[in-house]
């Protein structure tokens, strides 16, 4: 998620290349084969909540929010086309652009969770694997999918997700696909508490009554103050943000069928753009079988705390009475001072096989009276240390007592430059900026610049030299993530993704991270391989003890180490996914082994 320079714009248009355009709708083969999948980049006009606020130019894909869903199997190769039909890019503020940025209508696609092996050409960062795509240009994403799982893609441009995404569901192979057995298991071979019936895809937004192009500006402006809360959650792109006062045309809650007596796996995808929510389902049980593409041991809970950028599949019987609804509902977590109730329902309704083909219901403008058991507070590690990997057996790498190399990274907020109302997010004390060309292509033409620092000689791992964290071949990496506050700020919760790679988060802690004191500390007995890890505002002084403090002092207030073997060459981003934060800079790239780069990414 870049912000890009205007004249930046001018040149790229004058060097676009035009590809084969021979692409249809969507369609799936034998594992294998190629499947082709054509994503039309619109602007639509769009009121999803029933609101009065209309946005005329909601960024979606094919003129749908949720985006189509990508559906393939294991193994599978994917030409994906991505045509962008957007409207030239408006001129920004002068004000925004000296600040580092501006609005545009440039595009890149990112595959949230898919590793990218061999293909960091389609990894979908902008300036980092390609060029942005701009306006009636398009652009050919070839790679395979190659582990299953719950997956999205969305828009990594500014704050072009906050509208621009799908889900992407891959299967360990044909026999695991709905409707191609009465009776399903994760991969074909489950015992009987990991077998299911059929499937349901839940997705979390968030939806705000101000554009797109206002909230780019206002962030990158010199009038910040605060992130302001959606006006609206979304659950599978609807919800009703006032049933007091609605708005045609409505099409009120979603609803997801089901039928009663049946097990269904629900993939609930956090495509929120700041927030960390609960989700539960009133009457039922969630039993946790899926994170970020990686299968664990059943566990049973009554809600999910799902942060943007996370996957979630689990488990629900439907075993209440028949022919009633339940409510689906959401609320805001880790939201200091803010009011922790959120608008993002949706119902479940039990029917028959009889009403399945009865006429399409009317839209549903009220809930149901039972409510979902939501947590009531935020509660910091939530169950990540009693979650284990399916089969019990962590892998060694997660297990090694110590790696080879331990990365450390500060985040803080504070004025650019000192400047008042200009906000920006900071890592080891240095903002995200768009490179002057994409990383990537310097590598492959041979114009990478060299540092003449060794890795051993880096302070926190950061190369001022190259702008980044390089990582050498197979190295075993942890990173710690520290979060900071100022003295007269809450600390904030941080949901950290990794491109590339899935990683293990190993341990977790209150205030500072010490490495003599907290080093050997392994307080996530099993971990599991996921690829985004929320990071907790957990312990450090209180806002009352640092109110007297200097401005430039900051406050250590929670931290969390993950580990990451580098076993693929590339440049990676890894940053946090709160869409305003990485905008305004708290993203990092990761520099892995440039010198295989040539020779490790597959060609056509």
């Amino acid at each position: 998620m870049m912000h890009l320079h205007w004249p930046r714009l001018l040149l790229l248009l004058a060097v676009l290349c035009y590809l084969p355009t021979s692409y249809g709708l969507p369609t799936a083969g034998a594992k294998g084969d190629i499947v082709y999948y054509e994503l039309n980049v619109t602007a639509t006009s769009s009121s999803p909540d029933c609101s009065s606020y209309t946005d005329p130019h909601t960024i979606m894909i094919n003129g749908q929010m949720p985006a189509p869903t990508i559906t393939v199997i294991k193994g599978q190769r994917v030409h994906i086309l991505v045509r962008n039909t957007l409207p030239l890019s408006s001129k920004p503020h002068p004000m925004v652009q000296s600040l580092g940025g501006g609005n545009t209508n440039a595009v890149t696609i990112h595959y949230h969770g898919i590793r990218q092996h061999g293909s960091n050409q389609a990894d979908g960062v902008p300036f980092l694997t390609q060029d942005p795509i701009l306006p009636g240009g398009h652009f050919l994403y070839d790679f395979v999918f190659d582990t299953p799982g719950t997956y999205f893609y969305h828009a990594h441009v500014g704050l072009q997700e906050r509208s621009l995404f799908g889900p992407i569901v891959v299967y360990e192979s044909e026999k695991v696909i709905p409707g191609s057995s009465p009776l399903l298991t994760l991969d074909g071979n489950g015992g009987p508490d990991l077998t299911y019936h059929d499937e349901r895809t839940v997705v979390l937004s968030e939806w705000f009554h101000k554009s797109r192009f206002a909230m780019e500006s206002y962030f990158l402006g010199g009038n910040f103050t605060i992130i302001p809360e959606a006006e609206s959650v979304l659950v599978n792109g609807q919800t009703i943000h006032n049933t007091s006062s609605l708005v045609s045309p409505c099409r009120g809650y979603n609803v997801i069928n089901v039928e009663k007596g049946k097990t269904y796996r629900i993939r609930v995808i956090g495509a929120s753009t700041f927030r960390t929510f609960g989700f539960g389902i009133a009457g039922h049980r969630l039993r946790i079988i899926e994170i970020d593409g990686g299968l664990v041991e059943p566990y049973d809970i009554d809600h999910l705390e799902v942060s943007a950028g996370q996957r979630y599949s689990v488990l629900v019987t439907m075993d209440q009475p028949d022919g009633k609804d339940y409510a689906i509902g959401t609320n805001r977590l880790w939201a200091e001072g803010v009011d922790n109730a959120s608008n993002g329902w949706a119902v479940l309704r039990y029917h028959d096989n009889q009403s399945k083909t009865q006429r399409k219901s009317p839209p549903l403008l009220t809930l149901p009276h039972r409510e979902p058991h939501l947590p009531k507070k935020s509660m910091p590690y939530w169950i990540w240390d009693k979650l284990e990997p399916l089969g019990k057996q962590p892998d060694m790498i997660a297990m090694l007592p110590k790696p080879d190399r331990t990365i450390i990274l500060n985040n803080k907020n504070a004025p650019l430059g000192g400047m008042p109302g200009t906000e920006r997010f900071y890592i080891n004390d240095v903002t995200f900026m768009d490179p002057e060309s994409t990383l990537l292509a310097q590598v492959l033409d041979g114009s990478r610049r060299q540092s003449p620092l060794s890795i051993q000689q880096l302070k926190h791992g950061y190369d001022p030299y190259l702008g980044t964290y390089p990582l050498a071949h197979m190295e075993v990496v942890d990173i710690v993530i520290q979060n900071t506050r100022p003295r007269d700020k809450p600390c904030r919760s941080h949901p950290w993704h990794t491109h590339g790679h899935s990683h293990y988060l190993i341990a977790q802690g209150p205030g500072a991270y010490d490495e003599a004191q907290h080093g050997h500390i392994r307080n996530i007995p099993r971990p599991i391989l996921k690829d985004t890890t929320l990071i907790y505002p957990e312990g450090g002084p209180s806002l009352n003890e640092t109110k007297n403090a200097s401005p430039q002092e900051f406050f250590k207030c929670g931290w969390g180490k993950i580990r990451l073997i580098a076993d693929n060459p590339g440049m990676w981003a890894m940053h946090c996914h709160n869409a305003p934060h990485m905008f305004m800079g708290m993203m990092i790239v990761l520099e892995e082994s440039p010198e295989l780069i040539p020779g490790f990414i597959r060609r056509p």
